[in-house]
């Protein structure tokens, strides 16, 4: 059974905040790269045989049409589609724990027979990590660099006096899906 949505997302730079139906899971994942899983030439990064992995957090999302406007279940896999292809950052807030400096690594959306106004899936964010929080370029190949204003201008925004990014596409689609911003 789906809880009520504690856990939400703000994407970075925009103000903007995703909400969503239902959660059935979080998987927090935190995890270190052990020196003697690697090539002894990289150990001198280590600190204590160890060095710092991206955190992951999995969402398990359920979204419906029920008690929404028909159409928002859809519009929920575009703004999370959009955040995903821009590579913006966001700050996912849960119930255990916050994480910043996120981007939207992996999306799967499942539709199934007993719910034709809806769907079920996961979304999984990993962090971001600079060099000096213990990432190291090489072993985060995967992940986006430098994605802070780059990201948030790959997406047409407009920033004003105050460093507010207002009508951005993405800050659009969210006001069109009902997503309070």
């Amino acid at each position: 059974m789906a809880q009520n949505s504690s856990i939400w997302l703000r994407v970075s730079g925009t103000g903007s905040e995703v909400h969503f139906s239902g959660i059935t899971q979080i998987r927090h994942s935190l995890s270190l790269k052990v020196a003697t899983d690697t090539d002894t030439t990289e150990i001198v990064d280590y600190l204590n045989g160890a060095r710092e992995q991206p955190a992951k957090v999995t969402l398990s999302l359920v979204e419906t049409d029920a008690g929404h406007r028909a159409g928002w279940a859809a519009r929920k896999v575009e703004i999370l589609d959009l955040i995903r292809s821009s590579k913006v950052l966001v700050e996912i807030y849960t119930p255990i724990r916050n994480y910043y400096n996120m981007v939207l690594s992996d999306l799967v959306i499942i539709q199934e027979d007993g719910n034709p106004n809806g769907w079920t899936g996961t979304a999984t964010f990993t962090e971001v990590l600079s060099e000096e929080s213990g990432g190291k370029e090489a072993d985060n190949a995967s992940a986006v660099v430098d994605t802070g204003v780059a990201a948030t201008g790959s997406v047409g925004t407009q920033v004003d006096s105050e460093d507010r990014v207002r009508d951005s596409p993405l800050r659009q689609m969210l006001q069109r899906a009902g997503i309070g911003i």
